[in-house]
């Protein structure tokens, strides 16, 4: 996998977007009744603001599946209680 390592790290290093990370007691935690949870989990926001994140996303899906790891496209119209929410992500808890 030499031949992928450096796409890969140019794509993840290579862009200026940063998504903001979610404060709490894990990165994917989400907080229902004053408990963590650690199964939330972040969607993008379709919005201009997360274009260029989205972008990214694609051809990261692209690298892995050149190296045989399955990535797919899921999208949702409602996809939990949202815990977080900002310009271009949410992290909601499934139902």
């Amino acid at each position: 996998m030499p031949q992928v390592a450096s796409p890969v790290q140019d794509a993840a290093t290579g862009r200026s977007t940063c998504l903001p990370v979610p404060r709490g007691a894990h990165t994917f935690a989400v907080r229902a009744q004053r408990v963590w949870h650690r199964d939330g989990v972040c969607w993008f926001c379709p919005r201009e603001e997360a274009r260029e994140a989205i972008a990214l996303a694609h051809v990261l899906a692209a690298l892995l599946g050149e190296c045989g790891v399955p990535a797919e496209r899921i999208s949702a119209r409602h996809p939990g209680t949202i815990r977080y929410r900002d310009a271009m992500q949410v992290v909601a808890k499934p139902e």
